[in-house]
């Protein structure tokens, strides 16, 4: 009897662990097991007390490798990001900036080219629908500025849409004494 229960607890505390790992809660990492804290937000601050908290869920950039910022255990002085569904943690002392991923100019980009290939578009057919009006009549002139218009705009719109995707842009945050610190607590 006392064996039977042996066996069911130790089934038990097996079958909870393997849980544990399934879920993501805790992984084993380097032959021991490594648990993953409460999600909490990363809080900067520099030598002026402006402080940025950098809230769970935010891309970052970080040795060169785009990660999602997790957590941070500030006891242990590890920083937990995720790459991939891949948990990385990370010493706060090997990180020497934070690049915080704000977004691409492709709205930005994309809008500017629709503009100016827009206007561009409607003065050339403008000019284009003065010298048809010349050979033909004035009463065909008005239609070429609008369509080419149209068409400057649209096309200039998407190479800008698809230029600006390329250019990402971060707020960087260099860290150390007399810049940005960790101050978390």
């Amino acid at each position: 009897m006392k064996n039977n229960r042996q066996l069911i607890s130790t089934l038990i505390a097996v079958m909870f662990i393997i849980s544990l790992v399934d879920t993501g809660t805790a992984q084993i990492l380097k032959s021991h097991l490594l648990t993953e804290t409460e999600e909490s937000a990363l809080i900067l601050k520099n030598s002026n007390n402006v402080e940025i908290m950098i809230q769970p869920g935010t891309v970052l950039s970080i040795n060169d490798q785009m990660m999602i910022y997790k957590s941070v255990d500030m006891v242990n002085k590890i920083v937990y990001l995720t790459k991939k569904k891949e948990s990385i943690p990370l010493s706060i002392d090997s990180i020497p900036s934070i690049n915080v991923y704000l977004g691409t100019r492709a709205s930005e980009w994309g809008t500017k080219g629709m503009l100016k290939g827009g206007l561009i578009g409607g003065s050339l057919g403008l000019l284009i629908g003065v010298g048809v009006a010349k050979e033909y009549g004035a009463d065909q002139m008005f239609l070429y500025a609008p369509v080419f218009a149209l068409i400057g705009g649209a096309s200039t719109g998407l190479i800008g849409t698809v230029m600006g995707l390329t250019q990402k842009e971060y707020n960087t945050y260099e860290l150390g004494p007399g810049k940005w610190e960790i101050v978390n607590e």
